[in-house]
């Protein structure tokens, strides 16, 4: 068994060294991530042992001297989060790091600033958690073909994993308090308390005020159409989702020893991210193909005329590349830091030859609006993962008719690249970021003597910003700058203007522990069997992934 030992180690060494390699370039600590990639429905070597061991172990009358065996498979699961684990503190930005932020005003004490979500100044500070709860359950119909039933020989497998994935994003909020301080200098004054949004959450839903009241206004047309949380719905996507084609060869296959090793495709045929949701529900590998290699290997430790003990593994690991396109992610801006995606940042009209600062009102002269910056820097990217890699472990006891097994699994993936794809970029209306310029508090509009303000804040926070300066003979703070002036503005090259390596996936690594129970019917020609079978799947603390526990159902029959 020394040569079965050596390959073992090899891939553990390999898959290990691979999942906790981060990529170097990107030294900065993440920013907030809207967008989450869960762990695979297909990509569990647990559940493939599960499909695959059978048609090895259970032969039949009559099938032993047949030179050919087709072997078909059907498994069904249903996982679910639980545990204080969860997803909130993904897309969030807060101090502390975790589900919870706090709403307070732009003096630097709270996690972000109502004010840039269009619900002006607030008297009380409030918070708001996000606590989102996973469900995952598909179908995956497995046909597995082997050239010979003992000895070596040709093995071809296809996978058609079909399913559905469900985020419930579950938004709690204790609301601040709007102050109704409309400020009558500016022409149109700031919207009312009854035209703003009420709550962060609906700020967060793409906003709640009365649209038609500010079309005559328009200097608040803060509305989220990309970045958005679905708040307390539920949001489902259902796909037919990595498709995989195994072909491969058993280099030993008899009643002690098993070997099998292939090389592995999967398809991109999951969903690919929109970025109109943050924490929007994957099935799949966001559109990745995989291209990798797969290996069974087993040995009989121990048998009598009864019984027998089998210890089985099963591993793949795969590179993930870019696949369906476009896919879409939102990124912070790289010098406002986390959760700047949200700040607010005025269209300076190229009409303008100057590019001089309007109010802002879409039938005014040159067309100046206001807007947040989510909506602007969500691009389509290319997304590569250097390695994804799972090895399952399995001791199967099987008495006559009966069997039942128990084993571990550990599954990783490493570090996520990413670039933007100005391919598509261009075809979905890339814009220039650099007619851009963000605002902090400096809103710039006419006030009553008709004097037109330039001015922006570049380095302005979520959290944190210069009070808003009223008229153009005041003296600039040092953060406050002339919006007129192009280095002031969002930078035009996107690898400058916006944090890229922030929103790269980290990596992950998840272990699990399952058990499985089934019947096979050894006299009849087909030997169909039916299994129930367990999981729970726990996350390190450093993984953006969430602890889940299943339960399913597996039937199977040779052909």
């Amino acid at each position: 068994m020394t040569i079965y030992k050596k390959i073992l180690n090899i891939f553990i060494l390999t898959t290990s060294f691979s999942i906790i390699a981060d990529n170097t370039c990107c030294p900065t600590v993440p920013s907030s991530q809207n967008l989450w990639q869960p762990h695979a429905f297909s990509a569990y070597s647990s559940t493939n042992l599960i499909q695959i061991k059978d048609a090895y172990t259970k032969t039949c009358q009559g099938q032993e001297s047949q030179d050919r065996l087709m072997y078909l498979t059907f498994l069904g699961e249903y996982k679910q989060s639980f545990g204080c684990k969860n997803l909130g503190s993904l897309p969030f930005w807060g101090a502390t790091g975790n589900n919870t932020m706090t709403i307070g005003t732009n003096d630097g004490l709270s996690d972000l600033d109502a004010y840039q979500f269009g619900m002006g100044d607030v008297s009380t500070t409030g918070s708001i958690s996000l606590t989102p709860n996973v469900q995952h359950f598909g179908v995956d119909a497995q046909w597995y073909y082997m050239q010979h039933t003992s000895g070596r020989g040709i093995v071809a497998k296809i996978d058609a994993p079909l399913g559905a994935m469900r985020i419930t994003t579950r938004l709690n909020e204790d609301p601040a308090t709007l102050t109704n301080t409309p400020d009558l200098e500016w022409t149109p004054p700031y919207p009312a308390v009854p035209n703003r949004p009420q709550t962060l959450s609906a700020a967060f839903q793409g906003g709640t005020f009365n649209e038609n009241a500010l079309k005559s206004q328009s200097l608040y047309p803060v509305t989220l159409y990309k970045g958005k949380i679905a708040g307390c719905c539920s949001q489902t996507e259902i796909r037919l989702a990595d498709l995989g084609l195994t072909l491969g060869y058993n280099i030993f296959n008899d009643d002690r020893v098993i070997f099998m090793l292939g090389a592995k495709v999967t398809c991109p045929t999951g969903n690919v991210p929109t970025g109109n949701y943050a924490l929007e529900p994957i099935f799949g590998r966001a559109g990745h193909w995989g291209m990798g290699g797969e290996m069974t290997m087993s040995y009989r430790a121990w048998h009598n005329d009864e019984s027998e003990l089998r210890l089985w593994a099963q591993g793949e690991l795969l590179h993930l590349t870019s696949g369906r396109k476009p896919s879409f992610r939102s990124f912070d801006l790289a010098l406002n830091g986390k959760g700047s995606k949200y700040l607010l940042v005025q269209y300076y009209a190229a009409a303008n030859p100057d590019l001089n600062a309007t109010p802002a009102n879409p039938t005014g002269r040159f067309g100046s609006f206001i807007t947040q910056a989510v909506n602007l820097t969500t691009f389509p990217v290319i997304s590569n993962i250097a390695v994804e890699g799972s090895f399952a472990f399995m001791v199967d006891y099987v008495r006559h008719n009966w069997n039942l097994g128990l084993g571990g699994q550990v599954w990783g993936r490493s570090k996520e690249s990413l670039a933007i794809d100005y391919c598509n970029a261009i075809t979905y209306g890339m814009v220039n970021l650099n007619d851009y310029a963000v605002l902090g508090r400096q809103i710039n509009a006419n006030n009553d003597t008709d004097t037109t303000l330039t001015y922006c804040e570049p380095l302005a926070k979520i959290n944190q910003s210069v009070a808003r300066q009223t008229t153009s003979t005041n003296a600039f703070p040092e953060q406050v700058k002339d919006a007129r002036i192009a280095a002031n503005r969002i930078p035009a090259n996107l690898d400058e203007a916006l944090d890229i390596c922030g929103a790269q996936a980290s990596r992950a690594i998840t272990g699990q522990i399952f058990g499985e129970f089934g019947y096979t019917w050894n006299d009849d020609i087909h030997t169909p069997n039916i299994s129930i079978f367990g999981s729970a799947e726990f996350s390190d603390q450093k993984s953006a992934m969430v602890n889940l526990w299943s339960v399913g159902i597996k039937a199977s029959l040779m052909l």
